[in-house]
């Protein structure tokens, strides 16, 4: 398996055009691999955008981030995770991503998550920016590994409909 990739949809799509099939409890090596622990959305704020140069130091950017009054509380627990930067574009697609670790080997905090994805989305921010805030959002599985996508405050899911 390379790469898994997750599709998601609002909730009143579902309620409108899907019919309920069955439920199948996932397997303990699914679990293993699709981690359904891990949040879906990390690191959401409207009141701050993505940097253009990677800030000196974690603390530097958390500190916009509080500032900020961004929440404070995303935690991930995985021991690394790949992640995906938005492309000049907007898409995320052509550009590729980026295998991060966690400095304790078990979780990654706000500000070490923030900080990772900033130094891999600077090269790609502009001052014509093509979203509005921050957002780190799941996309899926990669070589076994949690993938995220970067993004604005809204997923792509809801800057789309």
């Amino acid at each position: 398996m390379q790469r898994v990739g997750y599709y998601v949809a609002l909730t009143s799509t579902l309620a409108e055009q899907a019919s309920y099939v069955r439920l199948d409890p996932l397997t303990d090596d699914e679990v293993a691999i699709h981690r359904p622990d891990l949040p879906f959305a990390a690191c959401r704020c409207a009141a701050v955008s993505w940097p253009s140069k990677v800030p000196r130091t974690a603390a530097e950017l958390a500190e916009d981030w509080r500032a900020a009054g961004c929440p404070d509380a995303a935690v991930v627990p995985a021991a690394e995770v790949y992640l995906y930067p938005l492309g000049p574009d907007g898409g995320t697609w052509a550009v590729a991503g980026a295998r991060v670790q966690a400095a304790n080997g078990t979780a990654f905090t706000t500000e070490e998550l923030l900080f990772k994805a900033a130094a891999i989305q600077a090269p790609f921010t502009s001052d014509t920016a093509p979203v509005r805030g921050i957002g780190i959002y799941r996309d899926g599985v990669y070589r076994g590994i949690p993938s995220y996508y970067l993004g604005g405050f809204e997923s792509r899911l809801h800057a789309a409909s």
